[in-house]
């Protein structure tokens, strides 16, 4: 039982380390950082990757892994556990049920603004090179 509490843990500081990715990209794409975008830019790269789990997450489990193999683990360890909502419901209850629902929406629209800001920004450094 001490070893699925071991796990759950680590999947929660994983879990925490792609929201707080995702926190900030969405924070790094109103401030424009994606749109001086370069290839070893590891920042937007775990950006994508982790908003693109994200929404993969989503669309194939109804919701996000991480949360279902916590909550579960967690479970298992201890039947009378009360993990029953989010992961940020649970860990950040202060939070408005409405913008905890729209979490995947905001990430897809951060996932999307940045695709299309690092896009130009390829563009231009395309262009920049053709006109040497």
């Amino acid at each position: 039982m001490k070893h699925e509490i071991l796990i759950a843990n680590g999947i929660l500081i994983l879990h925490a380390i792609v929201v707080g990715i995702s926190v900030a990209g969405g924070v790094a794409l109103f401030t424009g950082r994606f749109a001086k975008f370069h290839k070893k830019d590891f920042f937007a790269w775990a950006f994508i990757a982790c908003s693109f789990g994200q929404i993969i997450s989503l669309v194939f489990t109804g919701g996000c892994i991480f949360t279902t193999w916590e909550k579960e683990l967690r479970l298992h360890a201890d039947p009378s556990s009360s993990y029953s909502k989010t992961f940020l419901q649970e860990y950040l209850p202060f939070l408005p049920d409405g913008f905890v629902h729209a979490v995947p929406f905001l990430t897809l629209g951060a996932l999307i603004g940045a695709i299309i800001q690092i896009s130009f920004a390829i563009k231009r450094k395309k262009h920049k090179q053709t006109i040497k």
